[in-house]
């Protein structure tokens, strides 16, 4: 069964439930829709499209694409 890049993120994490993340309007990062998801115990935040970490107030870029703005 072939698994993708954000199950092994979220595994490595303690795996619990995750909740979408939208940013407001304001954000120039907004995309309509969810943009990263976080656990609900350990608050790990994982890129929609990077599958990365995010760490301190770093957020997802749309598609993962850096914005010229």
């Amino acid at each position: 069964m072939k698994q993708n890049k954000h199950t092994f993120t979220v595994q490595k994490h303690c795996g619990k439930s995750m909740i979408g993340i939208e940013y407001g309007g304001g954000s120039p990062y907004r995309y309509d829709g969810i943009s990263e998801w976080m656990c609900k115990k350990c608050k790990v935040r994982i890129g929609r499209w990077t599958g990365k970490e995010l760490k301190g107030g770093e957020l997802e870029q749309p598609y993962g694409k850096p914005l010229n703005v």
